[in-house]
Parts: structure tokens; C-alpha cells; sequence
């Protein structure tokens, strides 16, 4: 055990791994490039009517006899209506969407929805849409890092595994976060009637727990993409991998997960102010995000088959 990880690469040469798959494959470039134009040049999308109708309905209330001033919540809405939803309804997917527009441009109408089941839709079909697009952009990648022309059973089924595991996961952890969510949020409130100290800690300590549980979830996708399975048993592989090599992957977690991203976003937000500079966020946030999903394929791929990644890698790693 001990030598086996001592001949595991370090994070940077997994990085550098990464991109050479990258590299390797450029095709991987294809889902994230078509989707993030999607969203930056496609029809904005508009919940105006629906929050007029909320508007209207919050200044019965307020005539009926509530006193509070209506003008933070007018202010409120103002800015909903004039925001551009198709970002903020994205709940599920593997795929990076660059934040480039958030408000509604004048350069052409957006799509408005006036019912709920309207906005429903909306929000199921953009999920849907990226919960697949994702599944095949992580099924190129593992690929891509194995040196396979396919996966065994094909593209079309390894793409619907993945997505169903995966959609499966988000769903367990969901509902398993609202069951304990909901009664520890009780007690902080009834803790904040008592004690209001004593309510704020409990608060920072189910916010800490939520975080570290999402660091311990990490890997939940990238098990399911490079082998489909039961969603408890990708839950408690990520799990493993996390605490059995703790230090290490905090580290990658970091460096994949927050220092390159908040770095490459500081640029993609600043080249956004305009149609060209857009497209060269797109193109670099796909490039750059793609070599690190790779990276942490990688990563996954060496905790859990590491002869089948090692052996893949060597084949293709020009020779000194």
C-alpha cells in the first residue's frame, strides 16, 4: 500500500496529466464550447411576469395591514425582473457554465415565462439538458484518460449510466440535506429566541458540517463517470479517497477547485464586457476547465484503478 502510493504522481504532474489529455483530445473542448455559447449568444430568458404577479400580490398584503416598507422589496424585484434567469435555474451538471450576463440586454428579446409551470419547464428542460450534456463531457474525458476509441458497452449507454447515477446522487444528497437541514434550522431559531449566541454558533457549525460533507462528496461524479454504479456506493467511494489520502486531497480540492477556477474567472469576468470578448472567455474557461475535469479523473482513476490509469498514461507519455 505504502509503495503504491509513493508511485502515485504528485497534484501538479496530475494536472499537467490533465491537460495533456486535453490535448490529446481536443474534441473534449466540444460540450463545454456549445454549451457556454449557448448560454453567453442564446435568447435570455425572463421570470418578469411571474415576479410582477409576486409584486402585486406582496402589496395586498402590505395594504392589508402589514406595516413594512415596500421599497427594498420593490427594489428587490426590480432587479429579479431585469435579470436574465437561464444561469440561476441551473441546479445539476458537470459542465462549467461561465458567468458572462447576468441582467437582460437590449440586443434582442428576451423569452419571458408568465406561469409556473412555464418556469417549471424551463428549469427542467436546462437541467436536463446539462445533466446529459455533462454525462457525455465526463465520458469523453474518462476516455480520453484510459487511451479507449470507446467505452466497452458503447457511447450511448455509458452516457445514459452515468447520467442516471448521477442524477440518482444528486438526489439522495439533496433529500438527505433537506431531512437534516430542516429540524437543525428549527433549533437555531428556537435557539436564537433563547440564546442568540448560542443560536449563531450551532449555525456556523451546521455550515461547517454542510461544507465538509461537500468536500467528502467531491468525487461523487467522477466515480459514477468512470464506472456507472449504485449512487450510496460512488457516495462512499468518494468518501474513502478523501479521508485515506486527507491532506493530499485537500490540497488537489484547492488547487482544481477554487485556485485556478477563482484565477481564470477574475479574467473571464473581465473580458466579458463584450461579444468577442465573451467568445474568448468561452473558448478559455472550456480549455481550462476541461484539463483540470481531466485532472481530477485522474486523480479518482489513481485511488480506485490505478493499474488501469497508470498503464493508459504510460502508454501515451512520449518517452524521455
Amino acid at each position: 500500500m505504502t509503495r503504491q502510493s509513493e508511485q502515485r504522481p504528485g497534484m501538479i504532474d496530475i494536472v499537467r496529466e490533465g491537460y495533456a489529455v486535453v490535448h490529446r483530445r481536443p474534441w473534449i473542448l466540444s460540450i463545454p464550447l456549445i454549451l457556454n455559447a449557448i448560454v453567453a449568444f442564446g435568447a435570455q430568458l425572463s421570470l418578469r411576469p411571474l415576479i410582477e404577479e409576486l409584486g402585486a400580490f406582496i402589496e395586498q398584503v402590505q395594504r392589508a395591514g402589514a406595516s413594512q416598507d415596500m421599497a427594498a422589496v420593490r427594489e428587490m424585484l426590480a432587479a429579479y425582473s431585469a435579470s436574465d434567469w437561464r444561469q440561476s435555474l441551473i441546479v445539476i451538471g458537470t459542465v462549467p457554465i461561465v458567468p458572462l450576463r447576468t441582467a437582460l440586454g437590449g440586443d434582442g428579446s428576451p423569452m419571458e415565462l408568465d406561469s409556473v409551470g412555464g418556469a417549471i419547464a424551463a428549469f427542467g428542460a436546462i437541467n436536463a439538458s446539462l445533466l446529459v450534456g455533462g454525462a457525455m463531457y465526463l465520458v469523453m474525458i474518462v476516455a480520453g484518460v484510459l487511451s479507449a476509441s470507446r467505452p466497452p458497452e458503447g457511447w450511448a449507454q455509458r452516457i445514459a449510466a452515468v447520467a442516471v447515477g448521477q442524477l440518482a446522487a444528486a438526489a439522495l444528497i439533496g433529500v438527505a440535506g433537506v431531512i437534516i437541514a430542516i429540524p437543525m434550522l428549527i433549533l437555531i431559531s428556537l435557539l436564537m429566541m433563547i440564546s442568540q449566541p448560542l443560536g449563531v454558533l450551532l449555525l456556523v457549525v451546521l455550515t461547517l458540517a454542510f461544507f465538509w460533507v461537500g468536500i467528502v462528496l467531491s468525487f461523487t461524479n467522477e466515480v459514477i463517470a468512470l464506472a456507472p454504479q449504485q449512487p450510496l456506493h460512488a457516495i462512499r467511494t468518494s468518501a474513502t479517497i478523501v479521508w485515506r489520502a486527507f491532506w493530499p486531497t485537500i490540497g488537489f480540492l484547492a488547487l482544481t477547485g477554487f485556485i485556478i477556477p477563482s484565477g481564470a474567472g477574475i479574467i473571464w469576468e473581465w473580458l466579458a464586457g463584450s461579444p468577442a470578448g465573451q467568445l474568448i472567455a468561452i473558448i478559455g474557461a472550456a480549455y481550462i476547465s476541461s484539463g483540470l475535469a481531466a485532472a481530477r479523473i485522474i486523480y479518482v482513476g489513481l485511488h480506485t484503478t490505478p493499474d488501469a490509469v497508470t498503464t493508459a498514461l504510460a502508454a501515451v507519455r512520449p518517452s524521455a
